[in-house]
């Protein structure tokens, strides 16, 4: 394999989970009313990483079925089952 197509594959994924953050931060902000930047959030294998304030959080907390099923519709793989803090 060679070096081009190895950061081409690269780009791919960092384009896909660029387009899967910006989803989530879709979601969050259709329920909450609130904008999450891009950079506070963080996927790793079937959970979603916030780093966000207290008061936020309590009112993703609030939402946070609907905005699982919402990102669920948006986007099928990969599977994201929890949002934590």
């Amino acid at each position: 394999m060679q070096i081009s197509n190895l950061l081409e594959k690269f780009q791919n994924i960092i384009h896909s989970n660029d387009i899967i953050r910006k989803s989530i931060q879709e979601s969050i902000q259709k329920y909450t009313n609130v904008l999450i930047e891009k950079e506070n959030i963080t996927i790793k294998p079937q959970i979603i990483y916030i780093r966000t304030t207290p008061t936020i959080k309590n009112e993703i907390i609030l939402k946070k079925q609907k905005i699982l099923e919402d990102i669920g519709q948006k986007i099928e793989k990969p599977k994201l089952n929890d949002i934590q803090f």
